[in-house]
This record gives structure tokens, C-alpha cells and sequence, in this order.
């Protein structure tokens, strides 16, 4: 299994300023929305057999998907929405934790959704969905962790 978005030598924190500095490119709100909903159309293809009632992250608008397998020790995440804006939100996230530990995930929370401003802008049913993703990362993250430990 290999993952659509290799980390590189970077990490989180790294990852995390550098979506940051790529955001304040931008002017205004519009191009930083517009931005995120080209990051959003970026996310590779999720297969049908993860589009799954146990994978659909309940309380966003639409379609929304996230899911994750672990290889090697870290994780391996995967999303999709049929909601722009939520596309564009899960693929920040699957940026920025891709091809991690599932204790780095949880050591590191999405600081940079406040930095950038994301978190002010969203209307109040996307900020929900924001939360809901980011509780299903963590939950993803907790459960493989446990696993992990349980094959030690």
C-alpha cells in the first residue's frame, strides 16, 4: 500500500507552517476559499470499497468520507466529500498527517486551522463538519494506536 501523499523528510509541525505561509499568500477570503476547493479537487479518487457507512463522518452536509489503514507503524488516510469546501478540508488534514504515527497524530493538534483563520470563516455547519473530521482523525488514530499496541 502506498500512500497518494508522501511526507517527505518533514514534519507535522513543519507541514503545518508551511500550509500556513501558502494561505497567507493570499489576500482575501475568496482566494483563500477558492484555494482550498482546488486543494479539495486534488484528493485522489476514494475507492468504492471505502465508501462506507463505517467511513462516512456523520453531521457534515453530503457525502463525506475518512478512512485509514496502518503499514509499517504509521497511518495511512484516505477522504473524499461531495462538499467542496469539506474536500478541501479533508485533503489539508490528509496533507498534513499523511504517513504518520498514530501518536504523532494525537501529540499534534490542527493548529493551523486557527492560524490560518479557517475556523472563523466557516459557517457554523461547516465548522461542525470540521469538528466531526477532526474527531474521526482522532478516532482513526486512537484505534490503530491501540491495535498497534496490542500487536506489540
Amino acid at each position: 500500500m502506498t500512500s497518494p501523499h508522501p511526507r517527505g523528510n518533514t514534519s507535522i509541525l513543519e507541514r503545518q507552517e508551511r500550509l500556513i505561509d501558502e494561505f497567507e499568500l493570499f489576500d482575501d477570503w475568496a482566494e483563500r476559499y477558492q484555494y482550498l476547493i482546488d486543494l479539495g479537487r486534488n484528493l485522489p479518487p476514494l475507492s468504492p470499497s471505502l465508501r462506507t457507512a463505517r467511513n462516512r463522518i456523520a453531521g457534515c452536509q453530503g457525502e463525506t468520507f475518512l478512512s485509514a489503514a496502518r503499514q509499517n507503524g504509521r497511518l495511512f488516510l484516505y477522504g473524499a466529500s461531495d462538499m467542496p469546501v469539506l474536500a478541501g478540508i479533508l485533503a489539508i488534514l490528509v496533507r498534513i498527517y499523511a504517513d504518520e504515527t498514530p501518536s504523532d497524530i494525537l501529540r499534534h493538534p490542527p493548529v493551523f486551522l486557527d492560524r490560518i483563520g479557517l475556523t472563523r470563516r466557516l459557517s457554523p455547519h461547516r465548522r461542525l463538519a470540521l469538528v466531526r473530521i477532526h474527531e474521526r482523525l482522532l478516532a482513526l488514530a486512537s484505534d490503530l494506536e491501540a491495535r498497534g499496541k496490542l500487536a506489540s
